[in-house]
């Protein structure tokens, strides 16, 4: 796995990662529902994909493109 290329939200609190090197995954976010942006899907569907890889949600919330590569479950 290398750079991520896009990042699609596929349920409540999942998302389907796509590399760059064509690997794709699923990462469930339900782990982090303690934090408040968790408790809302619809805030939950707003993030960003910081240019280091890591995702960012409002108020802060951010998890590393190190604890993504952990938990992640490859789909392909």
């Amino acid at each position: 796995m290398n750079r991520i290329m896009e990042v699609e939200v596929i349920g409540d609190f999942q998302i389907e990662i796509t590399y760059f090197d064509g690997v794709k995954g699923k990462l469930n976010l339900k782990r982090y529902n303690d934090q408040r942006v968790f408790r809302d899907a619809s805030r939950f569907e707003k993030f960003g994909l910081m240019p280091n890889g890591d995702l960012e949600w409002s108020g802060g919330v951010r998890i590393s493109k190190e604890e993504i590569n952990k938990n992640i479950t490859l789909l392909n």
